[in-house]
């Protein structure tokens, strides 16, 4: 999980335009799906090739809005790893509808 959140961080530090929240969405997903690549960030890394079906969704994890700030300061040096001291809160998929209201 740490891991996808520390990708995250490089992911907004692209788009200076986005809000300073990181979001890891979990997903179960056939083997014949994935591909393992540790060049996206460790040995546990993969790429899913193709889209992910919503039903395939598990969990979201989401920095809540107090986080902003933290996250902004980690985004300035995204590759130093998970510099923050704020852990992603967990949202069950049925969820997701208030997360983007």
């Amino acid at each position: 999980m740490l891991s996808a959140a520390d990708a995250s961080l490089r992911l907004l530090a692209a788009d200076p335009g986005a809000p300073r929240r990181r979001v890891v969405l979990a997903a179960d997903m056939p083997e014949a799906a994935i591909t393992e690549d540790a060049d996206l960030g460790g040995p546990a890394a993969v790429r899913v090739d193709g889209s992910v079906p919503y039903k395939r969704l598990a969990s979201a994890h989401v920095d809540d809005a107090g986080a902003e700030e933290g996250i902004a300061r980690a985004v300035a040096d995204p590759d130093a790893g998970h510099q923050d001291d704020h852990d992603l809160m967990w949202y069950a998929v049925q969820e997701l509808k208030y997360l983007v209201e």
